[in-house]
């Protein structure tokens, strides 16, 4: 499974089907889906998936990318479609993340 989830952190930006999952891996279609959260990832391949993009996402804006173009960059459908996974995941959607060397707290 290890392969599984090393080809799901390289295609972290595009849909991955099942099949290519069971494909890389050397599985069944039908044992995948239950072996592969169980045997190494702890979320289904399409919930690890998105934790991945949202990482990616993430880091692009911390270097200063718009929100909407990181979004789309890491796999997004578009910027909601990322502000609902980062909401999940974070707490707080990607306009409250700061570029680097950017001032976190305004001046009262």
């Amino acid at each position: 499974m290890r392969r599984a989830r090393d080809y799901l952190e390289s295609a972290y930006d595009r849909t991955v089907t099942v099949a290519e999952l069971a494909k890389v891996a050397d599985a069944q279609l039908v044992s995948l889906p239950a072996g592969l959260p169980a045997a190494s990832l702890a979320s289904p391949p399409h919930a690890f998936q998105n934790q991945l993009r949202v990482g990616r996402a993430r880091e692009m804006i911390l270097r200063g990318k718009p929100i909407a173009q990181a979004a789309v960059d890491a796999g997004f459908v578009d910027q909601s479609h990322l502000t609902r996974w980062f909401k999940r995941l974070l707490g707080a959607p990607p306009g409250r993340v700061k570029p680097f060397g950017t001032n976190r707290h305004s001046a009262s």
